[in-house]
């Protein structure tokens, strides 16, 4: 490891609760290009702040550590390689691979998996000054931290004390995580997302103790949401959010138990007991990934169409959670690429054709708007959406930090000032 201090890293969707909301200051009033980082591939995967590091990942199986004030690359590492042992060239479409990343003081945890030889389902750990590879760990590919503790799901979970990556505890009943970081809440326990899984038609949530590994409540399957039979089934592939004391969760709902679905919508779980304490059912629409929540309200983008994936949004609401009413709803010009997030009063989202939207969290009112030279992708766009694609989370598309938005393009990355 290097002797470089250890980096503030901001956690996947602002904190350890995963509540899309970040404790920065952002770009509330104004926004322009700053600069522009080229990637080999599409990002896909969320980007990482740690420090004065900003970490992205591209579907080429490369990762690159920029400068996050200038943009200038610092290192980068490519995972691809041929039997010869040389890299190996990239073209379009060779790999649709997400790369998860979490971090460590010092230390960056990246997963790799999608590439159908050597590196798959592996993990790889990083110097984060100097880029150097200085652990492998293979069967185990999906990284989070929480607090001093690593967390791989792979072949069933394992928890890794940090820095050594001794281990505290392994378990094979919790399995079938989705590929998203599960929240962690202030006394220990996380709430990891099943959703949809291969061959399994509905998911729900683990509740487990971090230090442990101990379940805290049953898996959760079907949640009834109304008087007349409705059910809900919690297959949407994304993470859970902890927010107003409730643990959230997107999901899919019907007349009955076979019933086609008729929308989507979100559910509010009690974090001690699992059952269902609040509910927003959408209509014929869906969530574009999954929601923030700050202050008591619950923010998200949707769809107006007739539920069919792929999941999209033309709008962004936000809704009072103590009464369920209606705060705002402000159109789209275009579909969200992924749920929006919070920062200082004002909620960011962006879409597909690469358009950033800035919105008063208080009104809906617009702050401002930038189109951007480039579009927006998903893994869900560059796979068949009848394959593996349908798995993973879609990554995080806005970082907010103080003085400065981070949006993962089809191109790389593109930081606002």
């Amino acid at each position: 490891m290097s002797d470089m201090p250890e980096a503030t890293v901001v956690p996947h969707y602002g904190d350890d609760g995963r509540s899309g909301t970040y404790q920065a200051s952002g770009l509330p009033d104004r926004a322009q290009v700053a600069w522009v980082a080229a990637t080999e591939g599409e990002v896909i995967t969320s980007p990482v702040l740690a420090g004065g590091t900003l970490l992205v990942a591209d579907v080429a199986a490369t990762l690159y550590a920029f400068d996050a004030a200038t943009g200038e690359l610092r290192w980068s590492h490519t995972y691809r390689d041929d039997e010869g042992g040389e890299d190996e060239e990239f073209e379009p479409g060779d790999f649709v691979t997400q790369l998860p990343i979490a971090v460590w003081n010092d230390l960056v945890f990246v997963g790799v998996s999608g590439l159908d030889y050597e590196f798959d389902d592996s993990l790889h750990v990083h110097d984060l000054k100097t880029g150097q590879v200085v652990r492998t760990m293979r069967g185990q590919w999906h990284p989070t931290v929480a607090g001093d503790l690593l967390l791989l799901s792979g072949d069933g979970v394992r928890a890794l004390d940090l820095p050594d990556l001794s281990p505290r505890w392994r378990s094979t009943k919790l399995h079938g995580w989705l590929d998203a970081a599960p929240a962690v809440a202030a006394d220990g326990t996380a709430f990891a997302a099943r959703g949809l899984e291969a061959n399994r038609t509905s998911g729900g949530v683990d509740a487990f103790d971090v230090r442990t590994g101990k379940a805290a409540f049953d898996r959760v399957v079907d949640v009834a949401i109304g008087q007349d039979g409705e059910q809900a089934a919690l297959v949407q592939c994304t993470h859970a959010v902890l927010g107003d004391g409730l643990v959230w969760l997107p999901v899919a709902w019907g007349g009955d138990d076979e019933a086609v679905w008729s929308g989507g919508g979100v559910v509010g779980l009690d974090p001690r007991t699992g059952e269902r304490r609040a509910h927003h059912l959408l209509h014929g629409s869906w969530l574009a990934g999954t929601v923030a929540v700050a202050g008591g309200v619950l923010y998200y983008a949707d769809e107006e169409g007739d539920g069919e994936p792929p999941i999209l949004g033309r709008a962004v609401s936000a809704l009072d959670i103590a009464t369920g009413r209606s705060l705002w709803r402000f159109p789209l010009k275009g579909q969200a690429a992924g749920a929006p997030v919070v920062a200082s009063g004002v909620v960011y989202v962006a879409t597909y054709s690469g358009e950033v939207v800035a919105l008063d969290a208080a009104t809906g009112e617009p702050r401002w708007a930038l189109a951007l030279d480039t579009k927006i992708e998903n893994r869900y766009d560059l796979d068949d959406p009848d394959g593996e694609a349908v798995y993973d989370e879609t990554g995080l598309v806005v970082l907010p930090a103080d003085g400065m938005l981070y949006v993962r393009t089809s191109g790389g990355v593109v930081a606002l000032r």
